[in-house]
C-alpha cells in the first residue's frame, strides 16, 4: 500500500512537470511580447494565436500525462523487481524432522525405484533418522527449452510450491520438502506403503487383493473430504487441476491422501490427463472451476464401483458409450446399474443397495454440464450417508485403528504411563484417559477403535511439549491427541479441539514460612512500630494535660485566695476556697486518668489475645502476594515442562532465565524448599492436585493471581468428524455426572486442601494503627473535650494569666457582664 501510495505522488509530480516543460516556452515568448509595445492583431489573427496557445497546452497535458505514466511504471517496475522473492537454492525443507544435510546426502544416495510415468519417476528412500520418505522427480521444463532460463516461471513454481506446502488436512499428502536443481524439482512426501489407488485397483483386478464396499467407501469419502477443504476452507481456494486415481495414495490402512494439489497448474505440459478423467467442458478450453475436479472424482466413485480402468479399450467402443461416464449413465437409465457393479465385492443385500445409490451419486458428478453436477460440500454429506454404521452424522472414521497420542504428564493423575515388568506391556491410565474412553464406549452410538501411543522419547520422558505433540497430529503421524491438553487459540492453527472436558485456569503457588514459638523474641511480635508509636504519643499528650490541670504556683495561690479573716470557731473562707479547688482538680484530673486507663486497658487486652495466640499455634507469612512482586524483585518462578504458560509469563514480563521447568513433584518441591524459586506458576488443576496430596506442608495458592484458559479438550486432525461427535459425547457425559464420578474416582476433591484453616497467618494478628485507630480517635476526642470545658471554667471564673489562655471565653455573654 506504501508503494502504491508513493507511486501515485511521484505521478502527480511527473504530471505536474511534464506539462509544465511545453507551456514554458510559449509563457516566456508571450511574456516578452507582452513586455513590448505590440502592433494591434487583426481578428483572423488573433483567432490564430488564440487556438495555437490552447493547442500548446493540450499537446502538453498530453505528453506529460504520457510520460508521467511511463516514469510511474519504470517505478513500479523497479520497486517489484527490488521486492521480487529470492530463489532459494538447496533443499527447501517444511517439516521438522528433516535436516536440509541429510535430505541432500540421501537423495544423492542408491534410492528403490518405486515407479515411474511420463510426469517423472518415484523412489523412496530413508534419512538418518529412520525417516521414509518418497521423493518424487519432475522435469518440467525441456533440456535447452527457454523455460530453462526462465527465473520469472521459477520463482512461480516456488511461491506456489510453498504455498502448497501449507496446506494441512488429513486426506491432504503434505509437501514436506522440495529440492529444486537446474533443470527438475525433487518434491518430498511422506512414503504410503500401499502405494496409489491405481496401483491398489490393479492388484484387484488382478485377483492379488480383497478390496470391500467399506474400505472403498472410506476411500470415496476421504476423497471428497480433501476437495471440500481445497474447494471451500482454504483461502484462496485450491483447484486441483490433474484428480486421478494415480494421486489418491492409501496408507496402511486404505486412508485416502490426495497428492499433487494444484501441481498440473503449475506445470501444464507435463501434467496432462487422460481425456477420460478430465471434464467435457475442457474439451472446448472453457475455464476449469471446481465443477471440473467434481466431474474427476465422479470418474474415480465409478471406478471404485465398477472396479474397471477407463482407459481399456471397452470405453473406446461405441456399445459403450466411448467413456466410462456415458456407459454408467445408460446403465442407470436402463434399470440394469447392477450388471455395472464390482462382483468382487458384492455380498449382502443391503450393501448392494447402498453401492447402486453410490452409482447415482457418480452418474451425477459425471453430467456434461458442470452446473448439473453437485458440489463437493454437498457430496461429503450425500456419501456419508450411505453406509447405516457410518456412526454418528456419518462419520467413516471408525472403519480403520486411530493412532492416539498421548502426553509424559508431570500429574499422573491424570495421565499415567507404566510398564509391567514382566509383560512388558504398557497400561496408560489416569483422569483425562478414562474420560476419553468413556466417551467413546458409552457415549458415541458407534464406538471406533483406537491405539493409545505415548508421545514419549526412548527412556521414557516426554518428546518435547504439547505443542510438539499436536504439531506432529497435524503432520498426520497421529489422528489425535488425548490427555490433559489445554485448549488455545494459537493450537487451533494445527488442529480441531473438541468441547472442554475439564475447567482450568493459570494460579501461582508459594511456600509459606511457618515457624513455632521457639524464640523469645515473639512476644514483641504483636506490637509493630506505629502502634507502639500511637501509644506513647498518646501518654505525653495525657501527661501534658494532666500537668496542665493540677500546676499551680504559690503565688498564683495567694493571689486568688479570698481576704479577710473569721471569728474564732468559724472556717476560714480560705479552707473552703482551697478544698473547693482541690476537689476541682481531683475531677479534672481523674477524668483524664480514668480516660489514659480505659485505652491503655483495651491496648492490653488485644496484645494479650494476639499473644496468646501466636503461642498456641503456628504462624506462617506468604513471601510473595501478587505476580507484581515476583516482576519487581525478577524472582524465579517454576513451571512444569513443555507447557505453554512460559509464553504467556514472558508477555507479562519475565525472562527466560527466571522461568525455570521440572519434570516431577519432587522436582518442584526441592525448587521450592531450597528458594530456587519463589514461586510455581501453573494451571490450577495440576496445582490443586499437589495440594491435596500435601495438605498442611506450608503451600498455599495465591488468588491475587489467576488467568482464563479454556480448559482441556481432546485434538484432532484438521477436518475430522470426531471433534464433532466427541464433544456431543463430553455433552452427555455431563448431563449424566459421569465425569464427575470420574474426577472423584481418579483425582478425589479439588478443594479439601486448598486452603490450610490450621495455620495461623501471622500478618492477620499483628496489632497495627490501622486496626486501633478508631480507639485513639475516642480517647483524643474526649480528652479535647475536657480541655475546651476546662478553658471555659478558666474564662469565666479567674482573674489571672489562665485568662489570656482561655482567649476564647472573652466571646462569652456572662463574662463581658461582669467585666463591665
Amino acid at each position: 500500500m506504501k508503494n502504491y501510495t508513493y507511486l501515485h505522488f511521484l505521478l502527480l509530480i511527473s504530471w505536474v512537470f511534464m506539462i509544465s516543460v511545453p507551456c514554458h516556452g510559449f509563457m516566456i515568448k508571450h511574456m516578452l511580447m507582452e513586455s513590448e509595445s505590440p502592433p494591434p492583431v487583426s481578428s483572423p489573427a488573433l483567432k490564430i494565436e488564440v487556438k495555437r496557445v490552447a493547442f500548446s497546452i493540450f499537446s502538453g497535458i498530453i505528453s506529460g500525462s504520457i510520460a508521467a505514466i511511463l516514469v510511474a511504471a519504470m517505478i513500479r517496475c523497479f520497486v517489484q523487481y527490488i521486492n521480487r522473492a529470492p530463489i532459494l537454492k538447496g533443499p527447501v525443507v517444511f517439516s521438522p524432522k528433516i535436516d536440509p544435510k541429510t535430505l541432500r546426502l540421501a537423495l544423492e544416495n542408491e534410492n528403490q525405484l518405486i515407479g515411474s510415468s511420463p510426469n517423472g519417476t518415484y523412489y523412496r528412500t530413508s534419512l538418518d533418522n529412520g525417516l521414509n520418505i518418497a521423493v518424487k522427480s519432475l522435469e518440467p521444463f525441456e533440456i535447452g527449452s527457454p523455460e530453462t532460463h526462465n527465473k520469472g516461471l521459477k520463482r512461480k513454481l516456488q511461491q506456489e510450491l510453498q504455498v502448497l506446502a501449507g496446506l494441512r488436512h488429513r486426506h491432504l499428502m503434505s509437501l514436506r520438502a522440495y529440492v529444486r536443481e537446474s533443470d527438475r524439482f525433487s518434491l518430498v512426501y511422506d512414503y504410503m506403503p500401499t502405494g496409489s489407488l491405481e496401483d491398489a485397483m490393479s492388484k484387484v483386478r488382478l485377483n492379488h487383493l480383497q478390496m470391500g464396499w467399506d474400505v472403498r467407501l472410506r476411500i470415496a469419502v476421504g476423497t471428497i473430504k480433501a476437495l471440500k477443504f481445497l474447494h471451500f476452507e482454504c483461502n484462496p481456494s485450491v483447484l486441483h487441476y490433474n484428480l486421478k486415481p494415480s494421486n489418491v495414495m492409501l496408507d496402511a490402512e486404505f486412508e485416502p491422501k490426495l497428492a499433487d494439489c494444484g501441481l498440473a497448474n503449475l506445470m501444464p505440459k507435463l501434467y496432462r490427463s487422460p481425456n477420460a478423467y478430465r471434464a467435457p467442458e475442457l474439451s472446448q478450453n472453457f475455464r476449469y472451476t471446481d465443477k471440473s475436479d467434481v466431474f474427476s472424482f465422479g470418474v474415480i466413485l465409478g471406478v471404485l464401483l465398477t472396479g474397471r480402468d477407463p482407459l481399456e479399450p471397452f470405453f473406446g467402443e461405441a456399445a459403450s458409450g466411448e467413456s466410462l461416464s456415458r456407459w454408467l449413465r445408460q446403465l442407470q437409465q436402463a434399470g440394469e446399474a447392477q450388471h455395472a457393479l464390482d462382483k468382487s465385492m458384492l455380498g449382502q443385500e443391503v450393501e448392494e443397495e447402498e453401492m447402486l445409490m453410490a452409482v447415482r451419486i457418480a452418474v451425477v458428478c459425471m453430467s456434461d454440464l458442470p452446473e448439473d453436477r453437485p458440489s463437493s460440500d454437498e457430496l461429503v454429506p450425500m456419501l456419508s450417508r450411505l453406509h447405516k454404521c457410518a456412526g454418528i452424522d456419518g462419520n467413516i472414521e471408525e472403519f480403520k485403528e486411530l493412532r492416539i497420542a498421548v502426553p509424559v504428564s508431570t500429574y499422573k493423575e491424570f495421565v499415567s504411563i507404566t510398564t509391567d515388568p514382566l509383560t512388558k506391556k504398557q497400561k496408560i491410565d489416569g483422569f483425562s484417559i478414562q474420560v476419553f474412553e468413556a466417551v467413546v464406549n458409552t457415549a458415541l452410538s458407534s464406538p471406533f477403535d483406537y491405539k493409545l501411543i505415548p508421545f514419549a522419547k526412548p527412556d521414557g520422558t516426554f518428546n518435547g511439549s504439547f505443542d510438539d505433540m499436536l504439531k506432529a497430529v497435524n503432520d498426520q503421524e497421529y489422528d489425535g491427541a488425548v490427555g490433559d491438553t489445554t485448549i488455545r487459540y494459537d493450537r487451533s492453527q494445527w488442529v480441531d479441539f473438541t468441547l472442554p472436558y475439564s475447567d482450568t485456569g493459570i494460579t501461582m503457588m508459594v511456600s509459606t514460612k511457618q515457624q513455632h514459638h521457639k524464640s523469645t523474641g515473639i512476644k514483641l511480635m504483636p506490637l509493630i512500630k506505629g502502634l507502639v508509636s500511637a501509644a506513647l504519643a498518646f501518654c505525653f499528650v495525657s501527661a501534658l494535660i494532666f500537668w496542665f490541670v493540677e500546676f499551680k504556683n504559690d503565688k498564683s495561690r495567694q493571689s486568688q485566695a479570698p481576704s479577710g479573716t473569721n471569728p474564732p470557731g468559724q472556717r476560714s473562707n480560705n479552707d473552703d476556697y482551697w478544698r473547693r479547688e482541690t476537689l476541682r482538680a481531683i475531677i479534672h484530673t481523674r477524668l483524664v486518668i480514668v480516660m489514659c486507663f480505659l485505652v491503655l486497658l483495651f491496648l492490653t487486652s488485644c496484645y494479650a489475645a494476639s499473644l496468646t495466640s501466636l503461642l498456641t499455634a503456628q504462624w506462617q507469612r506468604s513471601s510473595v502476594k501478587t505476580i507484581d512482586e515476583l516482576i519487581q524483585r525478577k524472582e524465579n518462578v517454576g513451571n512444569q515442562k513443555g507447557s505453554f504458560v512460559p509464553r504467556l509469563l514472558i508477555q507479562r514480563g519475565f525472562s527466560e532465565s527466571q522461568i525455570y521447568t521440572y519434570d516431577t513433584e519432587q522436582e518442584m518441591i526441592d525448587m521450592l524448599s531450597k528458594g530456587t524459586v519463589a514461586a510455581v506458576i501453573d494451571e490450577t488443576p495440576y496445582l490443586k492436585v499437589f495440594l491435596s496430596k500435601n495438605c498442611n506442608k506450608g503451600y498455599n495458592l495465591v488468588p491475587s493471581f489467576d488467568l482464563h484458559a479454556e480448559g482441556f479438550g481432546f485434538a484432532f486432525q484438521k477436518g475430522s468428524t470426531l471433534v464433532q461427535d466427541m464433544s456431543k459425547g463430553i455433552l452427555k457425559l455431563l448431563d449424566n455426572s459421569v465425569l464427575a464420578d470420574i474426577q472423584q474416582r481418579t483425582i478425589g476433591n479439588l478443594e479439601a486442601c486448598e486452603n490450610e484453616p490450621d495455620v495461623t497467618d501471622l500478618d492477620s494478628n499483628l496489632l497495627d494503627f490501622d486496626t486501633l485507630w478508631i480507639l485513639f480517635a475516642g480517647a483524643i476526642g474526649v480528652i479535647i473535650l475536657v480541655i475546651i470545658l476546662y478553658m471555659v471554667y478558666l474564662g469565666t471564673t479567674c482573674d489571672t494569666v489562665r485568662r489570656r489562655v482561655a482567649f476564647p471565653c472573652y466571646l462569652l455573654p456572662h463574662y463581658q457582664e461582669r467585666k463591665n
